[in-house]
């Protein structure tokens, strides 16, 4: 593959979910990509969304950029990616069902080779895609990040990648 997957989830409700810096981070990596394929922005309200971009978009995309929030509480003592329902409450799908998803469409297998989880706390979901070693490479967070950090790190990353310089030395 070589294009690449864009999934922006996007806060509904409360204005303390809002992420106002998301659409230009989605317009700056498209701007870094516009000679390759960027299939997105694409969103939902729930990981079903996510696995059917990863789904429509199978075999031609060698990265996902996922933008959204990331640590929240799944109800079972672990913290995952958030999706904001109609309602405006969230929902966290099990790491384990997110990555068994995005290991699907990844190396050996599929061409999928990089994973970006730009929100806060993603770390055990990127553990759980990378589980094993054989899975691809994750771009995550360990921390809580400002929507403006992770934007400026996720441009600069995709830039340094389009310059040549590969994951681990973006």
């Amino acid at each position: 593959g070589s294009g690449v997957l864009i999934f922006a989830c996007e806060p509904r409700g409360a204005s303390h979910f809002r992420l106002p810096m998301m659409h230009p981070e989605v317009e700056a990596i498209r701007r870094v990509f516009e000679s390759s394929p960027v299939y997105g922005p694409h969103s939902g309200n729930d990981a079903r969304h996510l696995v059917q971009a990863l789904d429509e978009h199978s075999g031609k995309v060698w990265a996902l950029h996922f933008t959204g929030h990331g640590g929240v509480p799944d109800g079972s003592g672990g913290h995952g990616l958030g999706f904001t329902r109609n309602d405006g409450r969230m929902v966290t799908p099990s790491n384990k069902t997110m990555a068994d998803a995005i290991r699907l469409h990844a190396f050996p297998s599929g061409p999928l080779k990089l994973v970006v989880l730009n929100g806060c706390d993603t770390l055990p979901l990127g553990k759980e895609v990378h589980a094993g070693g054989s899975g691809p490479t994750v771009l995550c967070w360990k921390t809580k990040v400002l929507d403006e950090i992770a934007k400026e790190f996720a441009c600069a990353f995709f830039e340094s990648m389009r310059r040549g310089n590969d994951a681990k030395h973006a």
